[in-house]
């Protein structure tokens, strides 16, 4: 499940979309639920048609020697969802790294503890791991029960609320930064667990000690074993007003490299901004036209 195509205000404009839109529109819902996103957004969309190398508006982009990979970070650093910002770019969270996060801040509310602490993300990252590699680990010489015996109740717990990393301290903050640029060097697509605890482990020297264990030698275990395959849980997203208002503006039959002329119509907003910076401009798009074709099917 994803984009609700039988949504009452977005079902009515569905006509107007190709067949390889409408499908193109059902994937950037995909796209949104693993972003973790509440809704599905017209920056969805255009992050979905820039990275499908057999769209027309994709051959524009590549003939006009723009930047593909620039644009398609862009876009998705504009995507709503739980990413991490680096200098390499936008990054999400995999499944289990929201999990994570989430229950290292639960652990640190049942502790009345103000912020969420490296120790927290730690305890709560190396859970969501698979057991052969919890193995590992503890045989490299990770002791949990040290790292939890470090912790010291507090008297003052956050509240709830606010988004997934509010109530992180300073170093579990840049723990979780560390944790995407190691995935963003690796080539991985999300930030999961396993990058999470041995970030944890150099973003707090103190911790490392305590844990027995290092960030290096974490990494060194961890190998390439970093990938979380957990799948988002299932649910149904509605289109944002940003969204339903795009597609109510295009004619029927619109083709990809339509909706990017659209787009460039009010080239203030941000998203448009993605392609003005890269010299894609509505002469290139009309141009381009007579050249690509989005599929057929």
């Amino acid at each position: 499940m994803s984009l609700g195509l039988d949504h009452s205000q977005l079902a009515p404009l569905l006509g107007r979309l190709s067949p390889y839109l409408l499908r193109q529109l059902t994937r950037a819902g995909e796209s949104a639920l693993e972003l973790h996103a509440d809704e599905v957004g017209l920056e969805h969309y255009f992050w979905m048609l820039t990275r499908d190398d057999d769209s027309a508006l994709f051959a524009a982009i590549d003939q006009a020697f723009a930047d593909t990979d620039t644009v398609i970070a862009d876009v998705l650093s504009l995507c709503s969802g739980i990413l991490v910002t680096t200098q390499g770019g936008a990054l999400p969270i995999s499944t289990g790294g929201v999990r994570a996060a989430t229950a290292a801040g639960e652990m640190a509310r049942e502790m009345a503890l103000e912020k969420t602490s490296c120790a927290c993300l730690l305890l709560a990252a190396h859970d969501e791991l698979a057991p052969d590699l919890q193995r590992d680990l503890a045989a490299a010489g990770l002791d949990l029960s040290a790292v939890r015996a470090a912790l010291v109740p507090g008297s003052a717990a956050h509240e709830r609320g606010g988004h997934l990393f509010k109530h992180f301290s300073i170093d579990a903050r840049q723990a979780v930064v560390l944790a995407a640029q190691a995935a963003t060097l690796s080539g991985e697509k999300s930030v999961g667990p396993a990058r999470l605890l041995a970030a944890a482990l150099a973003a707090d020297g103190d911790l490392a000690g305590r844990a027995g264990l290092s960030a290096k030698g974490a990494r060194s275990t961890i190998g390439d074993r970093a990938h979380d395959p957990s799948p988002p849980p299932p649910r149904v997203l509605g289109p944002d007003q940003g969204l339903l208002a795009f597609l109510g503006s295009l004619e029927p039959g619109a083709t990809s490299l339509d909706l990017a002329h659209q787009l460039l119509c009010t080239p203030e907003t941000e998203l448009a901004q993605v392609f003005v910076r890269q010299k894609i401009t509505p002469a290139l798009l009309m141009r381009a036209r007579v050249a690509y074709d989005d599929p057929s099917e």
